[in-house]
């Protein structure tokens, strides 16, 4: 017995009038498979997934950004209120070098005249310190305010010298 090999002849991919079943790899090789529809709906899926985890990642940005500034600008006001209480000292001081009797007052700063707006009340008050003619306690208070809510408050107290020669002159 002769054994005879099967022949079978493919033209393009498709198999043509044959006796025999194709083998596997033939029948990979000639057949297209039909695209899977379930992949259109997972990379619909993985790209709303992505673009959601990017805007989650924005709005932590510009929250972190926002309450930089908002940190920012009340370390502004902050310090100028520490300004403000040093410059109510020396104007105190000033005050007690023309005029020993100088008790104190209240001071105020409105808002075109300071940064962010805010209205400036600064109390001085001047005490004497009993056995110490030529000394001065100086309390000074400093509310820093915008549409009537303090924003910050500095305190300083100090002792300061009065002019002597202001002294000797005063009966």
């Amino acid at each position: 017995m002769s054994e005879t090999t099967p022949t079978r002849s493919v033209s393009l991919g498709v198999a043509l009038f044959s006796t025999e079943v194709p083998s596997v790899a033939e029948s990979f090789c000639t057949k297209t498979l039909p695209k899977p529809r379930h992949r259109d709906g997972l990379v619909l899926m993985a790209v709303m997934v992505f673009l959601a985890a990017i805007a989650i990642v924005g709005g932590v940005i510009l929250k972190v950004a926002l309450a930089e500034r908002e940190q920012a600008r009340n370390q502004e006001v902050r310090l100028q209120a520490e300004w403000l209480v040093e410059s109510a000292v020396e104007r105190a001081a000033a005050r007690l070098r023309e005029h020993t009797e100088y008790a104190g007052e209240v001071w105020t700063v409105p808002a075109g005249k300071l940064a962010r707006g805010c209205d400036c009340v600064a109390n001085i008050i001047v005490d004497p310190i009993e056995g110490q003619p030529r000394l001065r306690r100086v309390r000074v208070r400093v509310d820093l305010s915008r549409d009537s809510v303090r924003v910050a408050r500095q305190s300083k107290d100090v002792t300061v010298e009065v002019n002597p020669q202001s002294l000797e002159t005063e009966p």
